[in-house]
């Protein structure tokens, strides 16, 4: 779906009109849309008058409610009946029709406390006609309201000149006057109430295919050894699957594999890994979306066996500020990207080959705008994962390779040397070398500063006390919980 064109139609009224592009109408998010589909059949649902709105005053239409009841009853769209409660919304506020849209929908929402009869849900159509122009009257908008018993969104949309099924309508008259708006109210509804039904008839067959396809169960192993062609291409929405790059307007990101990149020891000398190259001023990296086999279609991975995820990374030691999302669940039979994030910051801190290697309890949830759920990390539906960064100060590139999941403990310390509690921190001993040091978050008072002495004095300590008195902060991260860990060598 292309971001919404806002123009002004209310003039000094200062109301604007957001025009979407999708051909039946849009309508936002609900958790309570599948429910409405799966039970509207045999549900009451209670329609009010039609509210016939210009800036400056409504009306309300009886003979447009009529018309829905009847397009609910022959169409098998649950029990209709008629009520009387005209709902009261003012002057039009707002700065888009959205806005407008949500602003209605609450007051409707509210006002419900005076309608003392039940029923499961409620049904109001709202016409939208902009100020008087001279020889036309046409509608510009047309909301319709579909709320539950309490008041709370439903299956509610919105329609205007840039979807199909309004366009096609021709909703104008030359006729000014009331007969001639309440004609155009009846024909609206009509448009309004096919649209119901092709969203309703649109989700329903959403719901069966998705319950028909199930996420491929994925085990330990590599899932990308990057030996192949990329895959790429894009779903019927227009959202790329595959490989594909993303950023701001001002960085650029390109990929490609290469067998020209640094030796990976025990690779195989034609051994191809994935290429980076990157100019971010802003944010940018490379993101996978899980394909299916034409790559037509966005599908998910079952990670759900497995505890992390591991991969090979050439760093240039440039001391950017680098990231991997998991890309974990998505709204049922969303059209666009609004997979949750979860996510491991990292910098790229090392000169050369390192292996990254994550548990899944490591990753922080990433709120990225894109409207995601919040349903916590459950790896049984994985869209795919992303690599990216933040400003590399110049062309930066870097080297992946093995992106594969595993299963067992995160670390692998020497045969005998066990996790260790400092004062500040947790060691964990890979190696007589080499130590991982986790370091808790401190709600306390203290200078940043002092923390950081603190720090730097027991990891002294410890250095002496291990046999070597320089050492090396390499590997940092910030995890889940607030914490943060490095390797120390």
């Amino acid at each position: 779906m292309r971001l919404p064109i806002c123009l002004n139609v209310f003039g000094i009224a200062g109301v604007f009109l957001c025009l979407s592009a999708m051909a039946d109408g849009f309508r936002p998010d609900s958790d309570l849309a599948a429910g409405f589909v799966d039970q509207v059949a045999t549900s009451e649902i209670a329609v009010f008058p039609t509210i016939v709105r210009t800036p400056y005053i409504s009306r309300y239409s009886t003979a447009s409610r009529k018309t829905a009841i009847e397009f609910l009853d022959k169409n098998g769209l649950g029990t209709a009946r008629a009520e009387d409660l005209q709902f009261y919304l003012g002057q039009p506020q707002g700065q888009s029709q959205f806005v407008f849209f949500q602003d209605s929908m609450r007051m409707i929402g509210e006002q419900l406390e005076n309608y003392d009869r039940d029923a499961d849900y409620i049904l109001v159509i709202e016409v939208l006609f902009p100020p008087r122009r001279p020889g036309i009257t046409e509608v510009f908008g047309i909301h319709v309201y579909v709320l539950d018993s309490g008041g709370n969104n439903a299956f509610s949309f919105l329609l205007n000149s840039h979807h199909e099924s309004f366009a096609d309508a021709r909703l104008s008259t030359s006729r000014d006057t009331a007969e001639g708006k309440e004609r155009l109210a009846i024909k609206s509804t009509s448009v309004a109430m096919k649209a119901l039904k092709e969203q309703i008839d649109q989700l329903r067959q959403c719901i069966a295919r998705s319950a028909a396809l199930e996420p491929a169960v994925v085990q330990a192993g590599v899932l990308h050894d990057f030996e192949s062609r990329l895959p790429a291409g894009a779903d019927s929405h227009g959202t790329p699957i595959g490989f594909s790059t993303f950023g701001d307007d001002k960085s650029t990101a390109r990929i490609s594999t290469t067998t020209a990149h640094p030796a990976l020891a025990g690779a195989a000398p034609d051994n191809r890994a994935l290429q980076l190259d990157l100019n971010v001023k802003g944010w940018g990296g490379v993101l996978y979306r899980v394909e299916n086999k034409p790559i037509d279609q966005w599908v998910t991975q079952d990670w759900s066996a497995t505890d992390g995820f591991s991969f090979w990374l050439h760093g240039e030691n440039s001391g950017t500020a680098m990231y991997f999302d998991v890309l974990d669940n998505r709204k049922l039979c969303s059209t666009i990207d609004d997979a949750e994030r979860y996510r491991y910051a990292f910098f790229d801190d090392v000169a050369g080959w390192r292996l990254i290697k994550v548990p899944f309890k490591d990753l922080a949830r990433k709120d990225i705008g894109n409207g995601a759920p919040a349903d916590g990390l459950g790896l049984v539906n994985v869209h795919g994962w992303g690599l990216g960064t933040f400003d590399t100060d110049g062309p930066e590139s870097y080297y992946i390779d093995d992106f594969r999941l595993w299963s067992g403990p995160s670390e692998e310390p020497s045969a005998g040397v066990a996790t260790v509690q400092h004062g500040a921190f947790e060691e964990t001993r890979l190696s007589e070398a080499s130590s991982r040091i986790i370091v808790e978050p401190d709600n306390s008072e203290r200078l940043v500063v002092e923390k950081a002495l603190e720090l730097m004095c027991q990891c002294a300590r410890l250095t002496t006390d291990r046999g070597f008195r320089y050492f090396v902060m390499d590997e940092r991260a910030l995890i889940a919980g607030g914490r943060a860990t490095f390797r120390l060598r």
